[in-house]
């Protein structure tokens, strides 16, 4: 009897573990999504143009990349128990004053907020991961629930803010956030009893503005080149600002005794493959998802709850996607769970092409629900690389290298294709027929397609700015195939080069 009390106990408490790992990537990657949702509403209500707009979702991406390496440094310091409690805790309160942001450029400066306080969440979840769970069956278990955890707040985030954004105002997104964090404390101090710390290291401040200001540049800099391709004595000196203070950045690395980013951890192939591979699908993943809840909203004419009910197969596409990843993973070599990774997202962008406005919005979900899948797959098996690659003692800093290379994707993703989308939906719509006739129309169409749909005066317009907007996401859509094919061509060298040795 007492035997079976300890090994209920043991599972109980390893259950309690997974959530306690799980919940933060769920909390963390639904504030990427929710916004996704709730940006008509957020854009209407607070005034916010196209490039606004893209800047409230990318700040939030490029704090956490710019800081996730300094905050696996903290985690290796201090222990990631503590970093994950005290992490949550900022997290809740940051939450809660982005909530009531009461202008675009507040709401983008509290998203910036919240990004440097979840990039401590990430670095301490997977170290915790690799400190917890053996090697083997139970810690890809665990990395599988963490990645699904991840994977699924962006599927689970425009769900949540469906139902949020139809019965309250749009700070409600936010809130959420702070009694689940509250909760995940509790459980790491209930859970998680044993601290594991790693070596002191400092944290060089120089070279985290350094990483900001190169971010923050190039982002700018991208923006401005599509928005207004004549400013180029704006964007050619930012563009120069971003180069150099990302050579100085690798420069002073090379010098530290103790660099924020040790480029040695690169030198591991399987290391940098995976980093490289998990980078270049959340670009294309992610940038494409930017549009989904757009194209429902804005182009279809659902609401946000009918728009959030329409993406829950692709909830259950990435739960399949990783729960196959993690239970093949032993049997498949890494290039064969990539592979059908890439089919997957593929497969469902290109379906992209096919959406029309007046199709049917079934061909939306069944794309989005085809790249989820694939995402699954794919950040399973890159995350165990990565992890397996380097010691324990290690485990913060090469998840920091992980997620920031995800971060970075991701912001770039949302970013470049974001804008590719914008100029081409801008291209056309100040060059129709139709938006020619004055200013104000012209200014409508350079605007975000939620603000130019409001005005009664171009009800007359309104098909030719939502086909223009549609037209721009399918641009997007054959640049983010272009990576994953790019993806796809170093998979294959990558299995060539391995039969040769």
């Amino acid at each position: 009897m007492g035997f079976l009390v300890a090994v209920s106990g043991r599972y109980h408490r390893r259950g309690a573990m997974i959530a306690a790992i799980t919940l933060p990537s769920i909390v963390v990657s639904m504030d990427f999504s929710v916004l996704n949702l709730a940006l008509p509403k957020i854009s209407t209500s607070l005034g916010l143009d196209g490039v606004q707009q893209l800047w409230v979702v990318d700040t939030y991406g490029l704090f956490i990349a710019a800081l996730l390496v300094p905050a696996g440094s903290l985690v290796d310091s201090i222990g990631a128990r503590r970093t994950l409690v005290w992490g949550c805790f900022a997290f809740a309160l940051v939450s809660a004053a982005s909530a009531f942001s009461p202008s675009g450029e507040l709401l983008i400066a509290s998203r910036g907020l919240l990004g440097c306080v979840g990039a401590t969440l990430m670095p301490a979840t997977l170290a915790l991961v690799r400190q917890s769970f053996p090697a083997g069956r139970e810690r890809t278990r665990a990395l599988a629930a963490w990645s699904a955890g991840f994977a699924g707040g962006g599927i689970a985030g425009p769900l949540l803010a469906g139902v949020l954004l139809a019965n309250m105002w749009w700070g409600a997104v936010f809130l959420v956030n702070v009694p689940v964090m509250l909760v995940v404390v509790l459980m790491v101090m209930t859970s998680f009893r044993v601290v594991v710390r790693g070596t002191a290291r400092p944290v060089d401040a120089a070279s985290v503005l350094l990483l900001i200001v190169g971010g923050i540049a190039i982002l700018f800099s991208i923006k401005q080149v599509f928005a207004d391709p004549g400013s180029w004595p704006v964007y050619v000196p930012t563009s120069m600002v971003a180069l150099s203070s990302l050579w100085i950045l690798v420069r002073r690395q090379r010098r530290l005794a103790v660099p924020l980013v040790d480029l040695r951890l690169l030198r591991h192939p399987l290391l940098r493959f995976g980093v490289g591979v998990n980078s270049a699908t959340v670009f294309a993943v992610l940038g494409v998802g930017f549009f989904i809840p757009q194209i429902f909203e804005l182009v279809m004419g659902y609401g946000p709850l009918q728009s959030a009910g329409l993406m829950i197969p692709a909830a259950f596409a990435l739960i399949i996607g990783t729960s196959l990843a993690s239970r093949v993973r032993e049997r498949w070599t890494l290039e064969a769970h990539i592979l059908v990774g890439a089919v997957g997202v593929v497969a469902g962008v290109l379906l992209l092409l096919l959406v029309r406005v007046d199709g049917t919005a079934w061909l939306i979900s069944s794309a989005y629900s085809l790249q989820s899948f694939g995402f699954g797959v794919i950040s399973v098996v890159t995350v165990d690389a990565v992890l397996g690659s380097v010691p324990s003692d290690a485990a913060g800093v090469a998840s920091g290298v992980s997620e920031t290379g995800g971060e970075l994707g991701g912001a770039l993703g949302t970013s470049v294709l974001g804008s590719v989308a914008l100029a081409v939906y801008r291209w056309i719509g100040t060059g129709s027929s139709t938006l020619r006739s004055t200013a104000s129309e012209r200014a409508h169409a350079r605007a975000g397609l939620a603000e130019a749909l409001l005005d009664p005066g171009l009800l007359g317009s309104r098909a030719e700015l939502q086909n223009a907007y549609l037209t721009g996401v399918q641009a997007a859509a054959l640049a983010a195939v272009a990576v994953m094919l790019i993806v796809v061509i170093a998979v294959i060298r990558r299995r060539w080069r391995l039969r040769r040795v």
